[in-house]
């Protein structure tokens, strides 16, 4: 195993490929698919994140939140879908949501999606069916069956230390094995082990350490704490320019968000707001591109 302790920049040559221009307007380089009904706003975090890492994004959510996000959000990045009676994505949408996602360079499965049946029956086949680089929000795994359907284009999945605990369980191991405690001593070898089974790159925070695993057997240790949702934003941003080198980006996101909440912490001299970490992203990553 290869393992890199990541108290530098390891992989410079994922900003040396970040664009200084928008691309064409007519392609979203990332096509965030996420929101329901019961939870609004975490999405808000991730399209943000997006933005400041200098990518195009492209919300698809039902259209029962349009009026929701009507304020919020530029209206050229919105894409209501159908939506179900409880206010979900509809599985009615599966054609458009394809003929969105073809358009695309990377699709994020992003936090909040719906447990309603119809909606998580599309979402298994979107996954399923996905031709591009997949980013997925950790409170998504289990019910999207990801470690049962396995895919042939390269998958990223950001998970807190309990929702890798739910996922190693289900896949048929042992639950009392596999504590809290267990998963913090053995945190390494365990995202090297399950990222080869289930052939994608884990990202595990929350132990209190960030492990970026992949499949061909590397990890790279992080010091330092993240919001989920802004790592996710940042790694598809830069897959979606550098897509030949997923697990370099996911390193590279994990880098410049931990340096966000830091110089947001030392600024802000208290417990900093999702908000101010997201608006030192950009300027972090202009600094790394000149040094």
């Amino acid at each position: 195993m290869q393992f890199l302790k990541q108290d530098h920049l390891l992989f410079p040559e994922i900003l040396w490929h970040h664009p200084t221009k928008k691309h064409l307007k007519d392609i979203n380089d990332v096509v965030l698919i996420a929101a329901s009904k019961e939870e609004r706003f975490k999405p808000l975090l991730v399209l943000e994140s997006i933005e400041n890492s200098s990518a195009h994004s492209l919300f698809v959510f039902p259209e029962s939140l349009a009026e929701t996000y009507q304020s919020l959000i530029p209206i050229n990045i919105q894409k209501p879908v159908i939506a179900t009676y409880s206010g979900s994505i509809s599985k009615q949408s599966y054609d458009e949501i394809l003929e969105i996602i073809s358009k695309s360079s990377v699709v994020l499965l992003g936090p909040s999606l719906s447990n309603n049946e119809e909606s998580l029956s599309l979402l298994k086949q979107v996954y399923i069916d996905c031709d591009k680089p997949l980013v997925i929000d950790g409170e998504n795994a289990q019910s999207l069956g990801i470690i049962q359907n396995h895919r042939n284009y390269p998958t990223v999945l950001i998970l807190t230390k309990n929702q890798f605990a739910k996922l190693i369980v289900v896949s048929g191991e042992d639950s009392k094995k596999y504590t809290s405690q267990y998963i913090n001593d053995y945190a390494i070898d365990l995202a090297a082990t399950f990222s080869s089974i289930w052939k994608m790159v884990l990202v595990i925070i929350d132990i209190p350490q960030i492990i970026i695993a992949d499949y061909q057997d590397r990890v790279v240790q992080q010091i330092g704490s993240v919001i989920p949702e802004i790592i996710e934003g940042i790694a598809a941003s830069f897959i979606s320019f550098n897509k030949t080198k997923v697990f370099e980006c996911v390193a590279t996101a994990c880098f410049i968000a931990v340096k966000a909440s830091d110089q947001a912490q030392q600024i802000m001299q208290k417990n900093p707001s999702p908000a101010n970490i997201i608006s030192f992203i950009k300027p972090i990553i202009r600094k790394l591109e000149i040094s």
